[in-house]
């Protein structure tokens, strides 16, 4: 389908780094930060509200739209 033709484009499959990475874990995988970039730009919904819905802090929020803008 075309949302995973567009997840391919942006996070091509021989860039996913495989194996131990140090800290945290990432809050969002690639799938869901191109959910919340799309719902994001499909909507008049404030940041506060997309944090709910994905389960996120504003941080990681404004974070993924953030990075989306600058592509």
């Amino acid at each position: 389908n075309r949302y995973h033709n567009l997840l391919d484009i942006l996070f091509p499959p021989e860039n996913v780094v495989v194996g131990k990475k140090r800290g945290r874990p990432p809050q969002l995988d690639n799938a869901a930060k191109l959910g919340l970039f799309l719902f994001w730009a499909g909507s008049r919904m404030a940041t506060k509200h997309l944090c709910l819905l994905f389960g996120v802090v504003p941080t990681v929020a404004n974070d993924v739209i953030d990075a989306k803008d600058s592509r």
